[in-house]
């Protein structure tokens, strides 16, 4: 496992909730229903995807057991892919 995530970073992960992703799965619905599409519509769409740093100590320790868990699930025997 080691050696297969070799130069994946936890801070490229992005937290999200399921909140957060039916909001993310909607805009992404209704940017393809349109007929136009603005650049400012368009990068407002994308910022909800970019990695955040955490602030303290605590978040930054729970990104990186998330990012273990992560890495686990992939390479496990039990990973659909």
């Amino acid at each position: 496992m080691a050696h297969a995530a070799k130069g994946l970073s936890p801070f490229a992960m992005v937290d999200l909730t399921e909140d957060d992703v039916a909001c993310m799965q909607q805009e992404a619905d209704d940017l393809r229903s349109t007929t136009t599409i603005t650049a400012s519509e368009l990068k407002a769409a994308r910022k909800n995807l970019a990695a955040k740093v955490p602030e303290d100590a605590d978040g930054l320790m729970q990104m990186i057991k998330q990012f273990a868990n992560l890495l686990y699930a992939l390479f496990s025997s039990q990973c659909l892919m």
